[in-house]
């Protein structure tokens, strides 16, 4: 079907008391079928844009950031040139040309080739609902690094969500206890079940004190030092004398369910001392869990 250049109806959510689905949501019901290029590196975006549907569709472009390969940089869409909107009707079997005002959400990575197609398409989860509104408000490029590429706990947050990520490995214990090896976590109702490959007194000739592992749940994420957060499960241990260590660790324990949200988890191993319990090593968990 010939390309039609866009001629649309603008619909906001707050006008008409709907809600767009996003691109990604969009493409996995079938409703669209999508492609796309950087037309100018990271700050426009060509889409061609089909309806496959019988019917109108209303999509919020604000949702989804593209990339073209492994390494290259996420891509957020701010506003269509041709109407200044972010939300757009589709109406049904018709065929878009869409030219994107657009971010880089990853300055850190390599910028698009212009004229290279995009490969992948990712949604722009609803905990970071400040970098979609900041898309819709046609922020500038430096504002929308300010949320992504700084050193608080959004920029951080957004940068382990993607999902080309690997995270970096925990260092060793510089104080003797050790966490390694595979860990998780599963819960059943009041039950949390707790594993780990190995716990290790680094020590050659002293005991720990009493240890400890448990499952937290945090706002932000953990990279060390006091930890802020719900605990959803704790497994006492007994002192390990130097160069002991335990393995193959699976246990069940009582289960405390963090408040309504979205948490990053880590797992923490802890010594009691004299001076309380003090967070040993620890090891954070891939993404984010909903409860």
């Amino acid at each position: 079907m010939k390309n039609i250049l866009i001629s649309l109806t603008l619909f906001l959510a707050a006008v008409t008391g709907a809600r767009g689905t996003g691109v990604l949501e969009a493409m996995q019901a079938g409703d669209i079928s999508l492609s796309g290029i950087a037309s100018s590196s990271y700050s426009e975006a060509k889409l061609t844009v089909r309806n496959t549907r019988s019917y109108s569709v209303d999509i919020d472009f604000t949702t989804a950031c593209f990339v073209q390969n492994n390494t290259s940089q996420r891509i957020g869409l701010s506003y269509e040139k041709n109407t200044g909107a972010y939300y757009l009707r589709l109406l049904a079997g018709k065929t878009y040309t869409l030219i994107f005002s657009s971010r880089c959400l990853d300055r850190s990575r390599s910028s698009p080739s212009t004229g290279t197609a995009f490969s992948k398409v990712y949604g722009i989860g609803s905990q970071f609902s400040q970098i979609i509104q900041a898309l819709r408000n046609k922020a500038s490029q430096s504002a929308i690094w300010t949320l992504t590429d700084d050193s608080g706990s959004l920029s951080q947050a957004w940068k382990q969500s993607d999902a080309r990520y690997t995270a970096p490995v925990n260092p060793p214990s510089a104080t003797g206890v050790d966490l390694s090896g595979s860990v998780s976590w599963r819960t059943s109702g009041t039950t949390i079940n707790m594993t780990a490959g190995k716990v290790a007194n680094l020590s050659s000739s002293s005991s720990t004190g009493s240890l400890r592992l448990r499952v937290w749940a945090t706002r932000s994420f953990y990279s060390g030092g006091s930890i802020s957060g719900y605990i959803m499960g704790t497994l006492n241990l007994n002192p390990l004398r130097a160069g002991y260590y335990y393995s193959n660790i699976n246990n069940t324990v009582s289960y405390s369910r963090p408040a309504s949200g979205t948490y990053y988890t880590t797992m923490t191993v802890e010594e009691y001392t004299n001076s309380g319990w003090v967070i040993r090593d620890y090891i954070n968990f891939s993404g984010t869990t909903r409860f």
